[in-house]
Order: structure tokens, then sequence, then C-alpha cells
């Protein structure tokens, strides 16, 4: 591939475009969701729809491991491969698919969700309800998801940042339209909210396979060997999505669990302000998970190490970005939700040190995803999430620290990742 820097400029043009536009949309989302639901309702959903969405997490690495692949067939021109890569990657995932749908039906009913979760004020039959109108919805997101890979492969990741900022758009007009005919409840939003990505991703999916009828799948291009082709890498990557799990998105339950409900709202109203660097950072990183592994193939040393300067450039804007953030967050919460949000001591500041921490341990991350060598990383992980929860409800119990102490906790959690990757990458790289 020789034009790598005119695609990267053009996902690049693009994704920022459709992620200010998606960011604009969310930061009126929020205010909306907070004046509808009330913080009460508003921290519930937050808890039920995080956690909901780990099943995600439980792809078994099929969606990174069948991106690889067929990134590869795709620059060797080998179409009947591909086909058979996407054709396997949809039955695996459909065979989890039923199988998370039969154990988290099961679970929902034989478990007392308002006990597990310490809720008080809202019923176990409305618990059980809200929870399954999401699960079943989002087990079929699950499956359709698979698009945003097949894209991705052909470098062409903005698709995933535009259906965001179509979700988000029509969300909000979901969300006035119910507020006007005075139907707003988390029954109704929790049907809409996973709903309208399932319609959204449908829509991409047609798309795709009618400009690519070549990979459409068919039963019969099923290949069990290439189960082991995708999960050689994808159990690996499976294994860091279940530690990442633990270590970014467990906090809601542990605030939940310790310190109340409404204690989420808080932290996830700062979570969602120093988010926007995450986003920004993805723009720049999600295609340059493909090319990476395009330049690796082609051994273009030269390539990789002018980005990867590049990159390190960039993350010193950003670091500027999120220590003006730490001091001005109070006074931006106050204009975007127009009301006074008290936030624990320390939690802007952890929050901001997180994203320093995140950015530049995900800068070397994308390289050694993109080529296939996350032995170290996944080492790493599973000893983060070892050490998270422990060390969350450490932190929240004997020093005192609140929520602020969850997010100090995932610091010190991922701190190995930002230390030992990089030194790692510049190994790889010296041997190219």
């Amino acid at each position: 591939m020789d034009n790598r820097g005119d695609i990267l400029r053009k996902h690049l043009s693009l994704g920022f475009i459709y992620k200010i536009l998606g960011i604009g949309l969310s930061y009126i989302s929020i205010p909306l969701f907070l004046k509808y639901l009330g913080e009460k309702d508003y921290g519930l959903w937050m808890v039920i729809f995080s956690t909901i969405s780990w099943i995600f997490m439980f792809d078994l690495g099929i969606g990174n491991g069948l991106r690889n692949k067929l990134t590869q067939c795709l620059v060797e021109g080998n179409i009947s491969e591909a086909k058979k890569y996407i054709t396997t990657g949809y039955i695996i995932l459909s065979f989890i698919a039923c199988i998370i749908l039969i154990v988290g039906i099961l679970g929902v009913q034989i478990f007392n969700i308002k006990d597990l979760l310490s809720l008080d004020g809202y019923s176990e039959v409305f618990l059980k309800k809200l929870i399954l109108v999401v699960f079943i919805i989002t087990v079929l997101n699950f499956i359709i998801g698979l698009y945003k890979v097949f894209y991705a492969a052909e470098h062409n990741s903005t698709v995933g940042n535009f259906s965001n900022l179509v979700f988000q758009g029509i969300f909000i007009l979901a969300l006035l339209i119910l507020k006007k005919l005075n139907l707003i409840s988390l029954i109704n939003i929790g049907i809409i909210y996973p709903g309208l990505n399932l319609i959204i991703g449908l829509i991409l999916t047609v798309i795709y396979f009618k400009r690519h009828k070549e990979l459409i799948p068919r039963f019969e291009c099923f290949d069990r060997n290439k189960i082991k082709s995708i999960g050689g890498t994808g159990i690996e990557f499976f294994i860091i999505q279940i530690s990442m799990l633990v270590i970014l998105t467990t906090d809601n339950i542990i605030i939940t669990k310790l310190l109340g409900v409404e204690a989420v709202t808080p932290y996830n109203i700062v979570s969602k302000l120093f988010q926007v660097f995450l986003v920004f950072s993805g723009i720049v990183l999600t295609p340059l998970w493909t090319l990476f592994l395009d330049a690796y193939l082609k051994k273009d040393k030269k390539w990789i190490q002018n980005i990867l300067k590049k990159l390190k450039f960039l993350y010193l804007i950003l670091c500027l970005g999120v220590f003006v953030t730490i001091f001005i967050t109070p006074f931006i919460t106050k204009i975007w939700l127009q009301k006074e949000i008290e936030f624990p001591k320390y939690l802007i500041l952890f929050w901001g040190i997180f994203i320093l921490i995140r950015v530049y341990g995900d800068i070397y991350m994308y390289f050694v995803n993109g080529i296939g060598k996350i032995r170290l990383q996944t080492i790493l992980y599973v000893s983060g999430a070892l050490l998270n929860i422990p060390l969350s409800i450490y932190f929240v119990k004997d020093f005192n620290l609140g929520s602020s102490g969850v997010i100090l906790a995932t610091n010190i959690s991922m701190l190995p990742l930002s230390i030992f990757i990089p030194i790692q990458v510049y190994k790889i790289i010296k041997k190219i």
C-alpha cells in the first residue's frame, strides 16, 4: 500500500468532523438525560447499560482476530479466503450470542438484582424487566456490530464514527419526542437506546455487502480451520478484553455497591468530560491499527518510526489540554449542565492522570495489536485486572477517597502498560 498517508489524512479529516459533531450531540443528550430522568434514574441507567455492554467483551477476541486476518487477505487480494473468514466470524459470534442470551436470561431470573446492586426505591420486577429489554437488544447488537470490523479492514474506520453521529442525532430527537408525548421512562429509553444502534448497524451492514457482493457470507463457506486461525491471537485479545472490562468498566458497580447509585452521576459526568480526549486519540489511532500491519508486513520501518514520532508530538499537545481541563472542569460542568455538581476531592485530578496514562499506552498498543504481538500486553492487563477491584475497595474504604479511589486504582492498574509496551515496540522496530 503506497498511499497510507492519503488514507490516514482522509480518515483523520472525516473522523474529526464526525467525532466533533458526535461529541457535540452527546453533550446535548446528557443534560437532557439528567433533566428528564433525574440524578438517581440517570445513575441507574449508567450502571445497567454499562454493565450489559460487557457483552461486547465476550466475543472471545473474534472481532480483533478477524480484523487482522481480513486486512491481510484484502492486502493480498485473496477474496475467497476473506469470504471464509467473514462467514466463520458470523457463525462463531452467533453461537456465542446464543449462549450469552441463555445464560443472561437465566441469571436475571435467578438473582435478586435489587440486593445484588444494593438498589433502593426500585421494585425487583421493574429492574428485571428493564435489564431483560436492554440485554436482549444488546445481544443482537453484539452480532450486527461486526460490520465495523469489515469497514476497518478496508481502512474505512470512520464508519464507526459516522454511525455514532447518526445515532446521537436520532436519539436526541427521540428523547424530545418522548418528552413531548409524556412517555419518558427507563423502559422506553432501554428499548430506544440500543434499538437505534441495532437499526443503524443493520443498514450499514446491508450497504457494505451491497458494495462487496463477492464477500456476502454463505453457510457453505464456513471453515472450521479458520476458527483456530482467527482465535490464535483472538483468545489473547479476549483475555485482554476481559481484563479491560475489570479495570475500566466495573467502576459503576463498585461505586454503586460501596457508595450508592447517586455517587455514580458525578463520577460519570467527569468521565464524559475527560473522555473527549480518548475520542480524539481514537480518531488518530483507529485507522493506524491496519496501517501498522500493512507497513509491518512490507517491512516499512521508516514509515512506522515517522508515525510514532508524530504521535508523540500530538501527545504533548494532548497533555496541555488535559492540564487545562483539570482546572476548569467545575466551571465547564456548571455551564454545561446548568446546575452545581459536587465532585469528590481529587476525582478531577485522577481522571486527568488516567487520560495521560491511557493515551500514551494506546499509542504503542495499537502497533502491537495491529501486528498481533500481544503476549506482554496480555500479561500486564491480567495483572492489572487482578489488582484493580481489591485496590478500588481499599482506597474507598480505608482511605475514604470515595469514587476518587476507584479511578486512582484504575490508574495504578494501567501504569505498567504505559511503561513496558513502549519498550517492547522499540525492540520490535529495531529488528525490522
